[in-house]
Formats: C-alpha cells, sequence, structure tokens
C-alpha cells in the first residue's frame, strides 16, 4: 500500500515522457515472432504485459502461464495454433473467467485444432499447432475485439489468407483498425467492406519500426489537468499527431472538463481553463481503457455524465463497472445503470481514502488524481500499474506528488 500527498508547487510546469504503447508493441511482437525476426522494434512497451509476451515468444516450452496478460492470451492463442507442436496454454484464476470461446470456434473453422481443458469457453486450452490454409470464417467480435485482431495477425501467413465476417455488433473496432493499420504498414493489403475483413497473403521483408507513445497512459495525465488550478501546466512527450490509437480521443473528452491541448513538434501541451458544467454522455464502444479515467475525474468536478458502451468493461483485469462503483461510492459517487446506459451521481466528498485496486491496473491510475481534490489516498497492490505503465509512480512524483510506502 502506499499513501499519495501533495508536496511540490503544481503550478511549475512539467513534463512526462510517456512509455510505448501496449497495444501496438504487442501486435509487432507477434509479427516479428511469425517473419522469423525480420521486423526490428524501437521504443518497445516496458509494461509487464508486453515482457509477458515477449517471454512466451521466446522460451521453448509447451505449457505456458501467462498470468492476467489478457492480449496474450488471445494473441498467443492464434499464434500458437500454426506453430507445429502441442501447447498448453493457460493463465491467472482470474484469467480463466475470461471468455474465449468465439475465438477458438473461429481458429477451429479455419482447420485449427483447439481443445478445453476444464470449462467449455474459458482456459486453459490445448492447442495442436499445425499448418492452417485459413480462407472465410465467421467470428463473433461483440466479446473483444482482440479476438479479430488475433486472427488478423496471423493471416498474411496462413496460403489463402482470411476472410472475416464479422457477426454481430464489433465492440471496440479502433483496435481492430489499430491491427489493419500496422498491417498496412508492413505492405500488407487489407479490405474491409461493411462486416467483412479481408487480408492477402504476403512475406514480410526485413524493416524498422517505432511503437509510438501510449494515448491509454496519457489519459491519467489528461485527469491530472483537469483536477488542477485554472492555469496548471504540462507537456507530454513520446505521443505521435496522427496516432492509429483510439484512445486519442481523450483530447476531445477533456475539452469538457476544461483540459485545452496542442501540438508543438514532439510534445502535447496541456493547459487547465475554465469549464462548463453542463450534463455530458460519451460512448466508449471503442474506447474503453479510458472510460475509468473519465468517471473519476467527473466525481471529483462534480459532474453527472452519462456512459455508453461499457460492455467490455465486466470481461477485464477485474469487472470493472462493479469496481468502479464500489470505489466511487467512497467519494460520495455511484454509476446507476438503466438499459445500455451508465449514469455517473453524486456529491463529491472530499475526505482521505482508501482505494482497493482488485488487482486491475487502470483502477491504481485512474483514482491517483484524485489527490489534488482530497488531502490524502491510499492505494492498495500499487505495484498493479506495471501490467501497462511501470513508471507511473515515478512520473507521479516528478509531477509532484509524495509517494510513500505504507507496511
Amino acid at each position: 500500500m502506499i499513501s499519495l500527498q501533495v508536496k511540490q508547487d503544481l503550478s511549475l510546469k512539467r513534463s512526462i515522457t510517456l512509455p510505448g504503447s501496449k497495444s501496438i508493441s504487442n501486435r509487432y511482437l507477434i509479427l516479428r515472432a511469425l517473419s522469423n525476426n525480420k521486423i526490428e522494434i524501437e521504443n518497445l512497451s516496458n509494461a509487464d504485459d508486453t515482457k509477458t509476451l515477449e517471454s512466451a515468444l521466446l522460451v521453448d516450452q509447451n505449457s505456458i502461464n501467462i498470468g492476467h496478460a489478457g492480449t496474450a492470451m488471445r494473441f498467443l492463442l492464434a499464434y500458437l495454433s500454426i506453430k507445429q507442436g502441442k501447447y498448453v496454454l493457460t493463465g491467472s484464476l482470474r484469467m480463466l473467467e475470461r471468455p474465449i470461446a468465439p475465438l477458438v470456434e473461429a481458429i477451429n473453422e479455419m482447420g485449427g485444432n483447439v481443445d478445453y481443458l476444464s470449462k467449455i469457453g474459458y482456459p486453459p486450452v490445448l492447442i495442436k499447432g499445425q499448418k492452417i490454409k485459413g480462407g472465410a470464417i465467421y467470428l463473433n467480435s461483440a466479446v473483444s475485439s482482440q479476438f479479430v485482431s488475433a486472427i488478423l495477425l496471423i493471416s498474411p501467413f496462413l496460403k489463402e489468407g482470411i476472410k472475416i465476417h464479422l457477426t454481430r455488433k464489433t465492440v471496440s473496432f479502433s483496435y481492430i483498425n489499430m491491427t489493419l493499420k500496422i498491417l498496412n504498414g508492413l505492405g500488407i493489403k487489407t479490405d474491409v467492406n461493411n462486416d467483412h475483413i479481408s487480408v492477402i497473403p504476403h512475406k514480410i521483408m526485413k524493416q524498422k519500426v517505432k511503437v509510438e507513445g501510449d494515448w491509454s497512459s496519457a489519459s491519467y495525465w489528461f485527469s491530472f489537468i483537469a483536477l488542477s488550478p485554472i492555469g496548471t501546466e504540462m507537456s507530454l512527450l513520446g505521443l505521435k499527431r496522427d496516432s492509429i490509437q483510439g484512445d486519442k480521443r481523450i483530447i476531445d473528452i477533456m475539452k469538457h472538463f476544461g483540459v485545452k491541448s496542442d501540438f508543438n513538434n514532439a510534445q502535447l501541451n496541456l493547459k487547465k481553463c475554465s469549464i462548463h458544467k453542463d450534463e455530458l454522455e460519451f460512448d466508449f464502444i471503442n474506447c474503453p481503457d479510458i472510460a475509468q479515467t473519465v468517471m473519476v475525474a467527473g466525481a471529483a468536478l462534480n459532474m453527472r455524465i452519462k456512459f455508453r458502451g461499457l460492455q467490455t468493461l465486466k470481461i477485464k483485469e477485474s469487472d470493472r463497472v462493479e469496481a468502479m462503483n464500489t470505489e466511487l461510492i467512497k467519494v460520495g459517487y455511484s454509476l446507476l445503470k438503466t438499459e445500455d446506459i451508465w449514469v455517473l451521481e453524486g456529491e463529491f466528498i472530499s475526505e482521505d481514502i482508501t482505494i482497493e485496486t482488485y488487482k486491475d491496473h487502470r483502477i491504481a491510475m485512474s483514482f491517483a488524481p484524485l489527490i489534488l481534490k482530497i488531502p490524502k489516498i491510499k492505494i492498495c497492490d500499487p505495484e498493479v500499474v506495471n501490467k501497462s505503465y511501470p513508471d507511473y509512480w515515478r512520473d507521479l512524483k516528478n509531477f509532484g506528488i509524495s509517494i510513500d510506502k505504507i507496511t
């Protein structure tokens, strides 16, 4: 557990260099492995999720435990299905509760051989890797976009490529679009037509790529500026103006929270301006990873906000909707569900609190900015941030927040 307090003058302008995107890094790792290391990656994410995937791709073993790394589970499932050998793929207790049936069904439909070892529809699985031709398949994309991305990443290496027919309403399409743009950048031809995505087989040539800064991580600094006094400024380094990440939408959302942003060469400058507390409504179906950031910032600023597109949050590292509601109640707010809308409402309470993190990195990082509105915050299991942003607490200290360990 750690304790946070404001110790320094926050009016001083500071700069933060953001880590490489975890999502982009993980995609490049799969493509590098499939292309026999023809891709040289710069600015690879230092997140635990990325390290877990990289280690799994390098270690020659038949039983792989990826812990809490959800992306690694989905991407490795597809990757191992075309790699000769027998493999057992498993994870943490929480991972064994996260559904994978649509991906398994799609792999088996195109000639793969994946069997469940316990509960039908969930890890662990036995994968008998073999040559797969590919071709046309149907894939339920209403549970997770990672199922689609996992298939897309192996598709250039299939004899017939792939033609995916997406069934039901697709969630988080921005992540599928990210995968397609990465493939395009490597010279691979893709086509998107309504609910169909096609990828033509292609041999990847030797080349160098650079991972752009992570917009999900940037969202927490937008929140810090939103909760800061008017006139507070900071700069974020490493982000791209023409980013392929859906979480770049935080720029438009945080305008409503008084955060003005503008790019100047290779840095994004943020400044707190005045706001009008109108009732807001946002749809996070294509950027679910920044929803928690917006929830906490909204509560701290005594806003009433309607949230759509939160359904995928229930199968993340925690049931994020339930967990966020439990923790928001501590500051006088709650999330009330009506049909497909969650309403954030209440009256903010500025009292010392202890935040449970539920082994979820985004809960820890989304609540930390509250220290600008609350005298002291205690955060349990602070090491959970290593999953996506290991340097978060260090960067927080540089921002002017003292962090003390509590034993």
